[in-house]
């Protein structure tokens, strides 16, 4: 339902502006600033699986956009998160246990991305990215808190759509899954929203 009420607002963004603005074809320096929900799928390790509820992701990112070509552009840019998640509960020998304790995730990536429709207002886009995520993991059981961190390779693949709101702004409104190879691979799932502001 997020997801569908993301992308919803995209489209509502566009239509409030009546004419559609074209997006700026020109070759330049961005930033964006975003957010939105981040879900975690089970991670299991060493007998024990983990559910957590869904969380938030706080996303900044500044990149250079090339100049359009007959099919789109290329953009390239680096990009920083704030992840996090709180656990639900734990499963270890067919019992399950609710626990308190949270996932968060500190991410630095690496991203490209390819924007389609050259002139149109509204872009679809596909992206991947690679990077490193630093995670910790706590859990309270018994008044005992635990925790296990590290830092990690990560990937990631996008998509989504980014709508015009003039000729220096851009609404990115998209899914993302980022995986990430500790011990316990942990996969995540967001639908985030962020403005991107060019130079």
């Amino acid at each position: 339902m997020t997801k569908s009420l993301l992308a919803g607002a995209a489209f509502a963004t566009a239509a409030l502006l009546g004419t559609t603005a074209a997006q700026a074809d020109d070759a330049g320096w961005y930033a964006s600033l975003g957010g939105g929900v981040n879900w975690v799928d089970e991670v299991s390790g060493n007998g024990v699986s983990m559910d957590f509820e869904a969380g938030y992701t706080i996303v900044g990112a500044v990149g250079y956009a090339y100049a359009d070509g007959e099919m789109g552009r290329f953009r390239a840019e680096g990009e920083i998160s704030w992840t996090s998640n709180e656990l639900d509960s734990a499963t270890a020998l067919g019992t399950t246990v609710s626990l308190g304790g949270e996932l968060d995730q500190f991410g630095f990536m690496v991203q490209g991305l390819y924007d389609f429709l050259p002139d149109s207002g509204i872009r679809p886009y596909l992206g991947v990215g690679v990077g490193v995520v630093d995670g910790e993991v706590t859990a309270t059981v018994a008044g005992v808190t635990l925790k296990s961190e590290g830092t990690n390779f990560a990937y990631r693949g996008l998509a989504g759509v980014g709508v015009a709101l003039g000729d220096n702004a851009t609404l990115d409104v998209g899914y993302r899954f980022t995986g990430v190879t500790s011990d316990e691979n942990i996969n995540n799932n967001a639908a985030v929203a962020q403005v991107r502001f060019n130079f």
